[in-house]
């Protein structure tokens, strides 16, 4: 036996906790890394608003029209927004029935049984005796058969299956009597005076043992109890009657109409199936090929004429839930004789056709899928007797629709702007040699053809009495489609006479009215619209000299993101700040845009030298003026430039202590010559403010 130590196997664990007793634990490091942080910076002046606010350049020049004069209107207005009796199509009423037509019934049945005594009369008296007979026929034989499932019936066709189960002694088929077999004769009714089915059993058929024999009846009426008529050949043979014969021997017939088509029936009738398509139309000025309905009903009201209760399914294939996809579906039971009305409730359905998806709709389908209700009563029912409908529709209004509109006319609300501009104390005529009206349309309507007439009427009042006016028409104006997410853009831009003629007045109050014409294929919605920005515009051309800078609004930067971040890092570990800036200059004018940063808000000197370098710095960006035109002096294409500019490690100081505020100022040069601008000639800076950070959070 091998005796294991203990203190072999504790020697290598105490030297390693001895190693560790003699370590040292330190907390984990971890990397530090460069991020960045942009910071927007944004400003824009507009010379139409800032030229605007210096009385020095704006003032009238009888001598000089074009000199020195500047006047500028413009706004935004709503022409019109589809509405839902836009988009909406009043669908036709309409009636109709559905005949029950032929009665299909798998089968009916009527049965006899005929006695011994029956067969061979006097047969009961013969107890205990042997008889004997030769070849012979039995009969006519004449009987009823009862029936359970039926009183009358009128056939179209159906076959007639009779089966016959000999329980006589003897075998039942031709003899030397008779060359035929069993013949049985099926009477229309009691009067036995028309046929209604004459049956031959080619085969014998032997004691115990049944046979079946088939005919096909047309357009005879069969009534019940049935009578027959039968014809029954024996073969020769003997046999001893018995008690216990007499009450077994017999031929049971059973009489069973099959595959029946009938035109008429009085009796238990199984259910019976039928059903119509109908279709509802609409009006011709929308063509639908995909629609929401946001309202909208149909009434349906159906008069059963069945002398028994039916159950009525309607379905209308293009009408489809939104959120299930199923086509609309309801029903509506009906009493024998009764009446009831279906109300389809259709908001927010889904209209297209549901047999060419995506084509054109020209009506809406009605399937009508009834079935009589089995009661086990006897009932009188005919082919010709019917289940009316008649259906009464609501206007369907629609939330979006796609498809043809045909020729649409909507008016344009009258829209009066009043007061679109203050002239303050100018008193006088003026006159001027240009103008310009521009007008950008937006439409949200996606159509084919849309168009407008528009006429814009200028009215110049004085203490609210109309003195002068003045109007402009346009005139099946094509306007380009478009849709909420991205409208369409019509530029019309309008310069001549009549232009000058209508700012001349010196307008204080804008009309707009007319009409939008629409059709083609379109894709809209309820809401869309169709409005407009409008610009009057008469150029200023002047000599500009000693123009006041134009100062921004003093702006606050991101603060959120000094706050968080820069103001938490030491200041080595900003390592670079830059400035950069994009020049958009769309004027001629050149000259300086100076951008300014301090922490006092207050500062009311913040472009004035000299600068307090404690509270803020400021940078210098040269402006050169755009392209113009040569002949009209216009610009032809905005200048673009971009600036980059780097900070002192002072400057950069700045941005550890924020808030801080920035503002932009704009410096005009001294023209040599006379330049045009207009109101919408502009000056703009967008860039940013770019930080550069070590993040160390060792620290």
């Amino acid at each position: 036996m091998v005796r294991l130590h203990a203190n072999r196997f504790l020697l290598p664990f105490l030297a390693i906790a001895a190693m560790m007793m003699g370590c040292e634990w330190k907390e984990p490091v971890l990397p530090a890394w460069e991020t960045k942080i942009k910071i927007p910076l944004y400003e824009k002046f507009v010379m139409g608003e800032e030229l605007g606010n210096d009385s020095l350049v704006i003032r009238p020049n009888p001598n000089d029209p074009d000199s020195l004069l500047f006047l500028s209107i413009e706004d935004s207005l709503d022409f019109f927004s589809l509405s839902l009796k836009d988009l909406s199509v009043s669908v036709d009423d309409s009636t109709g029935s559905v005949r029950l037509d032929t009665l299909e019934i798998d089968s009916l049945n009527a049965t006899v049984d005929l006695s011994g005594e029956t067969v061979f009369p006097g047969i009961s008296n013969r107890v205990g005796q042997t008889v004997v007979l030769p070849d012979t026929v039995m009969g006519p034989l004449e009987f009823t058969a009862n029936s359970a499932d039926f009183e009358s019936i009128t056939f179209l066709s159906g076959d007639v299956h009779l089966r016959v189960t000999n329980r006589l002694p003897l075998t039942i088929g031709a003899n030397s009597v008779s060359a035929e077999g069993l013949r049985v004769r099926i009477f229309t009714d009691g009067l036995q005076q028309e046929v209604f089915a004459d049956i031959l059993f080619s085969e014998e058929i032997p004691p115990g043992e049944t046979r079946d024999a088939v005919v096909n009846v047309t357009d005879k009426t069969l009534q019940a109890p049935v009578d027959l008529e039968a014809l029954v050949p024996l073969h020769a043979g003997q046999f001893l009657v018995t008690e216990d014969l007499l009450q077994t021997m017999g031929v049971g017939i059973e009489v069973i109409l099959e595959n029946i088509r009938a035109d008429e029936l009085t009796g238990r009738l199984p259910a019976q199936y039928y059903e119509d398509v109908t279709q509802i139309g609409y009006d011709d000025d929308l063509r639908l090929r995909e629609a929401i309905v946001d309202s909208g009903s149909i009434a349906i009201e159906f008069r059963n004429h069945v002398d028994i209760a039916s159950l009525v399914d309607l379905e209308i294939p293009a009408l489809v839930d939104r959120i299930t996809g199923l086509p609309y579906q309801t029903s509506i039971q009906l009493d024998a004789a009764g009446s009831g009305t279906i109300l389809l409730s259709i908001e927010n359905y889904r209209v297209s056709n549901p047999n060419l998806p995506g084509s054109l709709l020209d009506s809406l389908e009605l399937r009508i899928n009834g079935q009589t209700l089995e009661t086990g009563e006897f009932v009188t029912v005919s082919g010709d007797d019917s289940l009316e409908f008649s259906v009464v529709a609501d206007t369907f209004y629609f939330s979006e629709f796609s498809g043809r509109i045909a020729n649409e006319i909507v008016e344009i609300d009258p829209v009066e702007v009043n007061d679109i501009i203050d002239y303050g104390n100018f008193d006088g005529d003026l006159t001027l040699s240009d103008a310009i009206l521009q007008l950008t349309v937006f439409s949200e309507i996606q159509i084919d053809d849309l168009s407008g007439d528009i006429e814009i009427v200028a009215l110049h009042r004085e203490n609210g009495v109309a003195t002068d006016s003045a109007t402009l028409v346009l005139n099946n104006q094509a306007i380009n489609g478009g849709s909420t997410e991205n409208p369409g853009i019509t530029l019309i831009t309008l310069q001549g006479q009549e232009v000058v003629e209508m700012l001349n007045i010196l307008p204080t109050d804008i009309k707009f009215r007319g009409e939008v014409g629409l059709s083609g294929e379109a894709s809209v919605s309820i809401g869309n619209r169709i409005w407009a920005d409008y610009v009057f515009d008469t150029p200023l051309r002047a000599r500009l000299e000693g123009i006041t800078p134009f100062e921004a609004d003093l702006k606050t930067l991101d603060e959120d993101n000094l706050v968080d971040v820069v103001q938490e890092s030491a200041d080595e570990n900003i390592l670079g700040v830059a400035l950069t800036f994009e020049l958009t200059n769309q004027t001629p004018l050149g000259g300086e845009l100076v951008f300014a940063l301090t922490s006092d808000p207050a500062d009311t000197n913040l472009f004035d030298a000299p600068i307090d370098t404690a509270l803020g710095f400021t940078r210098s960006l040269t402006l050169t003026p755009a392209p113009s035109d040569p002949t009209s002096g216009f610009v032809t294409t905005p200048r673009v430039e971009t600036v980059n500019l780097g900070l002192s490690r002072r400057e950069i100081r700045f941005f550890t202590t924020p808030p801080l505020f920035y503002s932009l100022q704009l410096r005009v040069a001294d023209t040599d010559g006379q330049v045009a601008i207009r109101s919408f000639d502009f000056v703009e800076t967008s860039g940013n403010i770019e930080l550069r950070l070590r993040v160390d959070d060792n620290e």
